[in-house]
């Protein structure tokens, strides 16, 4: 039992009152405790549906170290439906309970997902919040922005929502901007969509600027509070809106107090008093680039808005101009909102290669690199065992809210399934958390579906099996089977590579040539030259000692091959018979159309690509280009087993 200081040890002596104070110290006691242990404990403590895995553990740590401060940003990339939304809307509980004064902005990428989200942490609040000191502020009423008793609160905007800025949150139009030309008022301003840049402030160097407006828009009808100077100039606008004020920072125009100074333009003003206008105002919005403020009748005020879509889907993705929109906006309006060092936490499930955890890794890096960044990728299955924030192998599964923890192969099966019935793209990108660029491939995914031929109508020649070694055991090791057809096409028929080392790809590649009856094993010699034969021979020795070769196996031939051009003038002869219908994939093959489709030269050693390569090659040699293997004389044909 929880030990509290002062308990009793015969609760029978206690009264029904006095017991339930003691259960009620009790619970506070283990609200407290919860706390320290993250908000996945949080949400476990509080609801006996969350289910508890690994992925989501690491998610909890990793807002235990932003609020430990040691690290600031952190940005995460899981599949989706694994539970990241679930505990992000716990993480924004558990983050008030321990800072009750602190305001969060949570973004997500479409504006309906912004008001459930939002919904779920208000109704958090409501349900449990009384336990951590939290209460709703009077007059909190919209689901999306709200705050607490205590001064914090929760803003929750889609950045796919358009022009989503507070709702009660804007400028009466007869307010004067100045513009290069002279002033206006804003609503001539917005209606006439005029282009110029209007006046705002530079925090850095304590200068007004024109800045370029990026989003304009009429938002409706507004009750308004009316903000009077001592020298003259009022201010129109909504309650909530904030006005600068050099002591105290950016504060909502219905806190103003007689005597604050307004950081204005020429001079500072000085509050004389505040009051309600009357009726309802038209009210406008203004997204100014860069410093998110503008000077309205010459008084410093807060952007009003969010603009733009996002990138929802694979289509918007794709699209250059709305991912510099989200980039845009990413840069301009929400940076600019937080404050100085504000820890920030970006969760994502990957589309694009240039999205924006994309872009925040090619332009500030992730930790491991010194950058700025604490990079958290988990995909479905590991494929970079040295990185996984889990400590998976190879090929391992990710964990699943609705498949019990430990259950690999209904997992793996999960899995699988989702593979199959994802494009290979999609695969990469969402599942992997690996988006890689169309632009560049050696093939195209359309080409490599019509090449698909489960149930070839010709009679194999010979058959072949192509492997390249791993280099030291941490690449994937090719091993590919393939045949000739009476129909002079190659075809592609079993994907048995693997990350392992070199006795693991030397049985694969014997258990592949045993399966298809091959009479020919392709290596690539350049890494360890002569090593690999030697593998296969005592993988064959040691597979035929177990029983697990046919009996009266031929034994096939060994061919060695040295590269000598790069992978890509190797692969480019391969790529074009694929188009010329002279090879064809008979089998389901992902992980190989994954690479064909996807591998870019630079990046990590193509082992299904090479492995097929060397295969098809030898299988069509009448192949021929910049790219073709070179051979040793003395190493171009020898039977190892002999």
């Amino acid at each position: 039992m929880t030990t509290i200081p002062g308990l009793p040890h015969d609760l029978s002596a206690l009264t029904d009152d006095e017991l339930y104070t003691w259960l009620e110290a009790l619970q506070k006691h283990g609200d407290r405790d919860v706390l320290a242990q993250g908000p996945l404990a949080l949400a476990t403590h509080l609801d006996n549906r969350i289910e508890t895995r690994a992925h989501l553990r690491v998610l909890s740590q990793a807002m235990l170290d932003m609020e430990a401060g040691n690290t600031r940003r952190v940005a995460i990339s899981t599949p989706p439906q694994v539970g990241k939304s679930m505990l992000l809307c716990w993480s924004v509980l558990w983050w008030m309970a321990r800072h009750p004064n602190h305001r969060i902005v949570l973004c997500s990428y479409d504006q309906g997902l912004a008001i459930r989200n939002a919904r779920i942490i208000r109704r958090m609040v409501q349900d449990h919040g009384s336990r951590y000191g939290l209460q709703l502020a009077h007059g909190s009423s919209a689901v999306h922005d709200w705050e607490l008793s205590s001064g914090g609160g929760l803003r929750s905007v889609g950045i796919g929502g358009g022009l989503t800025g507070r709702s009660a949150n804007c400028i009466d139009g007869t307010m004067l901007l100045t513009t290069p030309s002279g002033t206006t008022t804003l609503a001539r301003y917005v209606d006439e969509n005029t282009d110029e840049p209007v006046l705002s402030y530079n925090h850095a160097t304590g200068q007004a600027e024109m800045k370029p407006v990026t989003a304009r828009q009429l938002t409706g009808h507004r009750a308004l509070v009316e903000v009077f100077s001592t020298s003259g100039p009022s201010l129109l606008c909504t309650a909530d809106h904030r006005v600068h004020t050099p002591s105290r920072g950016w504060v909502t125009a219905g806190a103003l107090r007689p005597g604050d100074t307004i950081t204005g333009h020429p001079g500072p003003y000085v509050v004389r008093f505040v009051r309600p206008a009357r009726g309802l105002h038209p009210v406008y919005d203004l997204q100014v680039e860069g410093h998110a403020n503008f000077f309205a009748n010459g008084m410093l005020v807060h952007n009003c808005a969010f603009v733009d879509d996002p990138h929802k889907d694979r289509a918007e993705a794709e699209s250059r101009p709305c991912r510099e929109r989200v980039h845009s906006w990413w840069s301009s309006t929400l940076l600019s909102r937080l404050s100085p060092k504000a820890p920030t936490c970006v969760v994502q499930t990957r589309w694009h290669e240039d999205d924006l955890i994309g872009r925040l890794m090619q332009e500030e890096g992730d930790t491991a690199s010194g950058g700025a960044w604490t990079y958290l990728r988990m995909p479905a299955l590991c494929d970079s065992p040295d990185t996984d924030p889990l400590g998976r192998e190879h090929g391992q599964p990710l964990p699943h809210p609705l498949i019990p923890e430990g259950a690999t192969a209904d997992l793996q099966e999960h899995w699988e399934e989702k593979r199959s019935r994802s494009s290979i793209r999609d695969w990469s990108a969402l599942y992997q958390a690996n988006p890689q660029p169309a632009e560049g491939a050696l093939v195209t995914e359309d080409l490599l579906r019509a090449r698909r031929d489960l149930q070839p109508r010709t009679r194999f020649q010979m058959t072949a099996i192509g492997v390249d070694p791993s280099g030291g055991g941490r690449d994937v090791a090719g091993v590919i089977a393939a045949a000739l057809g009476t129909d002079s096409r190659v075809y592609w028929l079993e994907d048995a590579s693997l990350v392992g080392p070199v006795a693991e790809w030397a049985r694969a590649a014997i258990r592949l040539a045993a399966g298809h009856d091959a009479t020919l094993i392709v290596v690539e010699g350049n890494y360890g030259r002569d090593m690999a034969s030697y593998a296969l021979s005592t993988a064959w020795d040691s597979l035929a000692r177990e029983g697990e070769l046919p009996e009266g196996m031929v034994k096939p031939m060994i061919r060695m091959e040295f590269a000598k051009k790069g992978k890509r003038l190797r692969a480019e002869p391969i790529a074009q018979a694929l188009g010329e219908d002279r090879v064809r994939i008979a089998a389901h093959l992902p992980s190989v159309e994954a690479e064909w489709t996807h591998w870019q030269e630079g990046t990590e050693s193509p082992g299904r690509i090479d492995a097929s390569v060397l295969v098809t090659q030898h299988l069509l040699p009448q192949i021929a280009g910049p790219g073709q293997v070179g051979y040793d004389e003395d190493d171009l044909e020898f039977d190892p087993f002999e």
